[in-house]
């Protein structure tokens, strides 16, 4: 098992090095319909970040077939790793290899996402001793259905995303609207930079709603895979919702949401998703009276230790 493989650690990717570790999650991507790398994840391996980081390369016959990441920066919450392998090179011990190297580097309280958290995931985790903690849940939604309308009262004013004079805003949105989330809480402007110049972002897909006295109260983010990416069906997804805590509570997530719906029906794709905590049942109430079901989830594991 695992012949022939050297694991290495290095700090940061040079850009052939990121380009083989991208083709190997598009790869697993067409394998699994399942994005195996959160986006945080993918955006450090394109961009770099200031966070120090720990890429663990997997090569075989001088190329490449394994990739994990370790962020060792939560001091509070633990070591959160993620990792994938090239569907071809799957059931040779790969990846048992990778997350031996992890936990070599972290020692402690390791998180493991499992994005799909499939059986295969899922039996993976718990044979080394890893248990969920968390589970996000994938909730889809067919837009070839009715969708009921939205409507704002006229205390509120809705406009897509004019440019660098809205950043403001949205990351102070963002920060309140997420204080029980640090990692979403925590965006600068740089982190929310990075995802405005992505290839996916269309500045009619991100409305911010205000008050009429231009108070903002909460922001919907919409987002379309398969134009830019993998080359698979194009879906839409309901990105980031956010309503300010002052203004939680009159149903503007609902209409946030309607909205987002309407927006991604307009662009002529046949279905949306998003992702919720599992345990939000508000959340997920509502978007189940909306119609959306669920579709698979992403599984935070836990070394026991």
């Amino acid at each position: 098992m695992s012949q022939g493989v050297e694991i290495s650690t290095v700090d940061s990717l040079d850009l052939a090095q990121q380009e083989n570790v991208l083709a190997i999650v598009h790869a697993a991507f067409h394998a699994d319909d399942v994005e195996p790398l959160s986006e945080h994840v993918e955006l450090h391996l394109k961009h770099g970040g200031d966070k120090p980081i720990s890429h663990i390369l997997a090569v075989k016959n001088n190329e490449i077939v394994g990739y994990g990441h370790l962020d060792q920066t939560d001091l509070l919450e633990g070591p959160s790793a993620e990792l994938v392998v090239h569907p071809k090179e799957r059931h040779q011990g790969i990846a048992k290899l990778i997350l031996k190297t992890i936990e070599t580097l972290a020692s402690k309280n390791i998180r493991l996402w499992a994005h799909g958290n499939t059986s295969a995931a899922e039996n993976f985790a718990t044979k080394l001793g890893y248990q969920p903690i968390r589970e996000i849940s994938q909730m889809r939604l067919s837009l070839f259905d009715a969708l009921a309308d939205f409507e704002f009262n006229n205390n509120f004013t809705l406009t897509t995303y004019q440019g660098d004079e809205d950043n403001e805003d949205i990351l102070k949105i963002n920060k309140s609207a997420f204080r029980d989330l640090p990692d979403q809480a925590a965006w600068s402007l740089a982190d929310l930079k990075l995802r405005l110049n992505e290839s996916w972002f269309d500045p009619k897909g991100l409305a911010i709603l205000r008050t009429k006295s231009n108070v903002p109260a909460g922001f919907c983010w919409t987002k379309v895979h398969g134009h830019h990416s993998h080359g698979h069906k194009p879906l839409g997804e309901l990105y980031v919702l956010a309503i300010d805590p002052e203004f939680q509570g009159h149903g503007l997530g609902k209409q946030l949401t309607l909205w987002s719906v309407h927006h991604l029906r307009t662009l002529g794709l046949s279905e949306a998703m998003l992702y919720v905590d599992a345990k939000n049942e508000k959340a997920k109430k509502i978007y189940t009276e909306l119609g959306f079901t669920n579709s698979g989830s992403d599984t935070l594991y836990k070394l026991l230790t």
